[in-house]
């Protein structure tokens, strides 16, 4: 600074909007009527009358937040890069990560067939090898679908077959 600040006026300051995302970073806030250094400028005003603050800037503080601005820019790239390889290296695995959670939802629904078939009155399923030169099915007999035992009593409900 060209200048030096009254001491009230140490006293009185602050920096405000030190974060990233802040439009304005490191500006010093001091009552309007409070003489500063003639280097400072003002980046700001809020309030009024003898309320009234003016938000400062001196030119070492600007140089250092643009230098602060650059470090930042260099971090996101080097965060949008590494959030790249990490896309791109799940990517290259698709067909096992779609192996794997085709394998999750078929464990799913054995697992809620197996709980539901839990139920009173209800059985859980038989699930058999398939022969080598045989064709996988699906036979349902006397079948009733849990959320049909949920919404009807139960009386009036016919049981079906099915063979698949």
């Amino acid at each position: 600074c060209s200048g030096t600040l009254p001491s009230s006026a140490k006293h009185a300051w602050k920096y405000v909007n030190t974060k990233e995302a802040s439009k304005d970073k490191y500006l010093i806030e001091l009552p309007a009527s409070m003489p500063v250094p003639d280097d400072f400028f003002v980046k700001g005003k809020r309030g009024s009358g003898d309320k009234k603050i003016n938000k400062y800037r001196s030119p070492v503080v600007e140089g250092l937040v643009q230098e602060l601005e650059q470090a930042y820019d260099v971090v996101n790239a080097g965060k949008k890069r590494g959030m790249e390889i990490v896309f791109a290296k799940f990517d290259s695995m698709r067909s096992m990560w779609a192996t794997a959670a085709s394998a999750t939802a078929m464990l799913d629904a054995l697992g809620a067939l197996a709980e539901a078939s839990s139920q009173p009155g209800l059985t859980r399923p038989n699930i058999l090898d398939c022969p080598p030169n045989g064709k996988p099915s699906v036979n349902i007999v006397q079948g009733r679908h849990p959320c049909v035992e949920i919404t009807h009593s139960g009386a009036d409900f016919v049981p079906n077959d099915l063979s698949l």
